[in-house]
């Protein structure tokens, strides 16, 4: 390594003192803003994976979801989903969950929103708004969420209050074959904030593998410590892997019209 050793000069004049206060005034601005600018870059590409699916007119993917709770003890709980969604804007769904338990169709035509499940052939249907934020607060009801995922992207205007320390960990990194951005963050909850049988702790950690040529999402996850899951509590991580997408398809209009299969009972919808 190259070493140059400091030239002292006897008795600065006030100008060279100046120069020197000048200068490492300058090192110092720089090096305080090269972490600013390390959070500003995460925060710019989740902003840019918005921007990237605000500008699809449509959109289909399937993805994979993974529940694991580990409590103190070590003990593991895990539970799996999978999910076909095609989706066309503003507002039109339709949406194939499939989970150990049930598996249910969901449609919007735009107008009305309909929950069908395969196990007992029954169904229900919801007038909707024609605003396309309407469509979250009614997946919700149906015990839908879209956390931060591509739905939540697709739907979703702007990014949550309670999302912060956003930053870039990794600009070169991939997921299988895509060359994706490792992107990190913190979001604070309510404690004791329910969803089905989970009631979430009050801080969780997020992490997305964001593709560094389209901005969409390929991987999310999440980690919430004290959460709970019917009798287990322990450290929740909720991983969303995509396993096909497509970027503006050509969508039937049929896709988001339901038709009730045969001997179909209509219900109730929940309150």
């Amino acid at each position: 390594m190259t070493h140059f050793q400091d030239t002292v000069l006897p008795n600065p004049t006030r100008f060279e003192r100046s120069l020197h206060l000048s200068a490492l005034l300058t090192l110092l601005l720089l090096l305080a803003g090269g972490g600013t600018a390390q959070a500003q870059d995460g925060r710019a590409i989740l902003l840019k994976t918005r921007k990237a699916y605000q500008a699809l007119n449509s959109y289909s993917g399937e993805a994979a979801v993974t529940l694991t709770i580990r409590t103190p003890q070590g003990t593991a709980f895990t539970g799996k989903s999978s999910s076909t969604m095609s989706f066309q804007r503003p507002n039109k769904i339709h949406l194939l969950v499939v989970s150990t338990h049930s598996s249910r169709n969901i449609y919007s035509d735009g107008t009305t929103l309909s929950t069908y499940d395969l196990a007992t052939n029954h169904y229900h249907t919801v007038p909707m708004a024609g605003k396309q934020g309407d469509l979250l607060a009614l997946l919700a009801r149906e015990d839908v969420t879209s956390n931060l995922d591509p739905l939540y992207f697709l739907c979703g205007k702007s990014l949550p209050q309670e999302l912060t320390n956003i930053q870039l960990k990794d600009a070169a990194a991939h997921l299988g074959d895509h060359p994706v951005y490792i992107i990190k963050g913190m979001i604070r909850t309510p404690a004791g904030t329910s969803n089905a049988n989970i009631t979430l702790g009050p801080t969780s950690s997020w992490t997305w593998w964001i593709d560094r040529r389209s901005y969409l999402i390929y991987q999310v996850e999440t980690t919430t410590p004290n959460s709970t899951v019917g009798n287990f509590n322990g450290v929740l991580t909720i991983r969303h892997s995509v396993v096909k997408l497509q970027s503006n398809p050509v969508i039937p209009i049929s896709e988001f019209d339901f038709i009730p299969p045969l001997n179909a009972v209509r219900k109730q919808p929940k309150r």
